[in-house]
């Protein structure tokens, strides 16, 4: 049912027998609907649209990342290197299945059965096209937040937060190791993952002491937390989409700091509303974290307040909105 579902295609045969949508919009539709439905709709001639979150049309594992560097082995209908190099935690069975999986999926029609992609960045449109997309056929529009839940802070922070997934490609080795360098500044982490044992291990067998582990924390706590922090930081080593946790630390009214990789340097105006570092340089991430500790008084409170305004006026429901109109228009046309 992970690579072909008949029950979703059964499902979705007998919604239509109620009624006939307009037009479909899917997300992350692959391994519970499957591709076993995209032919109900194009039968019916029902346009769809899809957005896309990562890269699994060109990568069936979705990260474009293996063995801790960036890879682009794979491209759409060509999906054997996941075989090669076992990219799905490094087991033959699980890669086989994401292989079988992406190849059956782009047979259904997971490219030529959509009439029009959503990228959630610029870079993401931009290295879909390089692997075959058509440009007509797939539109950046950038994820959004609904304002009024996000209540900006104007105090000054007290550490520097990083929150998330705790995954080895969200590069957190390079955030400790800033933090070794920085004895007197406070980190947080708040999240969970596959990674978090090891990087505990990490922090505990270097004595990096000024580093704490929150746990998962999420909603209104969550914010809090961000809040009370001098910045974030996205350590990134694999291609971040529109990630929200910057989205989400500029609404909060703290500066944001990312790697230069993937789509976070659309996100954050080196220098206005954060800091951009090279992917995997702690000595250049710990100076950003360094320069902006000391003017924290004044300097991470005006970032903030520029990343807040930015998110307003970019980033806002109604912005996203008109965009996604002018796509569903045109695919019905």
């Amino acid at each position: 049912r992970y690579i072909y579902s008949p029950q979703a295609k059964t499902h979705i045969a007998k919604l239509f027998g109620r009624f006939t949508p307009e037009l479909a919009h899917f997300h992350i539709y692959y391994g519970k609907v499957t591709a076993s439905v995209l032919n109900e709709f194009r039968k019916r001639g029902i346009p769809i649209v899809q957005t896309l979150h990562e890269y699994k049309l060109i990568c069936p594992v979705y990260t474009c990342f293996r063995d801790g560097e960036i890879c682009e082995k794979c491209s759409p209908g060509h999906y054997t290197s996941v075989l090669l190099h076992r990219c799905n935690r490094d087991s033959l069975i699980r890669s086989t299945l994401s292989f079988v999986e992406a190849a059956v999926s782009h047979k259904l029609g997971a490219i030529a059965g959509i009439d029009h992609f959503i990228s959630v960045s610029h870079f993401h449109r931009k290295k879909m096209i390089e692997k075959g997309i058509p440009a007509g056929k797939i539109s950046t529009v950038h994820n959004f937040l609904n304002l009024d839940a996000f209540r900006p802070s104007h105090s000054v922070g007290k550490y520097v937060l990083y929150y998330g997934r705790i995954e080895k490609l969200k590069g957190l080795d390079t955030f400790v190791a800033a933090a070794k360098l920085l004895p007197g500044i406070r980190f947080a982490i708040a999240g969970d993952g596959a990674y978090k044992a090891q990087l505990v291990e990490v922090v505990s067998q270097q004595k990096i002491e000024n580093v704490k582990f929150l746990g998962f924390i999420t909603g209104e706590k969550l914010h809090d937390t961000v809040r009370e922090s001098v910045c974030t930081v996205l350590p990134a080593q694999w291609y971040e989409n529109c990630p929200m946790s910057v989205l989400e630390t500029l609404a909060l009214g703290r500066p944001a700091l990312g790697t230069d990789i993937g789509g976070i340097p659309e996100l954050i105006q080196d220098s206005v509303d954060g800091y951009v570092f090279k992917v995997g340089t702690a000595h250049q991430l710990a100076e950003k974290i360094e320069g902006l500790w000391m003017r924290r008084h004044d300097a991470a409170i005006e970032m903030g307040a520029a990343g807040r305004a930015k998110v307003q006026a970019e980033f806002g429901e109604e912005r996203h909105y008109r965009k996604l109109m002018e796509i569903y228009a045109a695919v019905r046309n």
